[in-house]
């Protein structure tokens, strides 16, 4: 379970990407990529799918982000995003 320390970095994440920048995605990527493609790849069973999907995965979270409205902004990102 993430810490609210750290759901509050992925939101603040989330937030710079719903903005654009680039480098708050590569971060966002960093800090959940490992756990993310794991999971993919089990399911897959092929690398380069289990890629494509992470991507898909962290688009469709930055994009669905952008739609949630600000009352819920204090909830935890990481198990939401696995359960994308």
């Amino acid at each position: 379970m993430q810490s609210f320390d750290e759901a509050r970095v992925d939101i603040a994440l989330l937030n710079r990407v719903v903005a654009r920048d680039q480098q708050a995605l590569g971060e966002l990527y960093d800090r959940h990529s490992r756990l993310l493609f794991g999971l993919i790849l089990r399911i897959l069973k092929d690398q380069g799918e289990a890629g494509e999907v992470l991507q898909e995965v962290l688009q469709s979270k930055a994009r669905k982000r952008a739609r949630r409205s600000a009352s819920n902004a204090e909830t935890s990102s990481a198990p939401w995003t696995c359960y994308l």
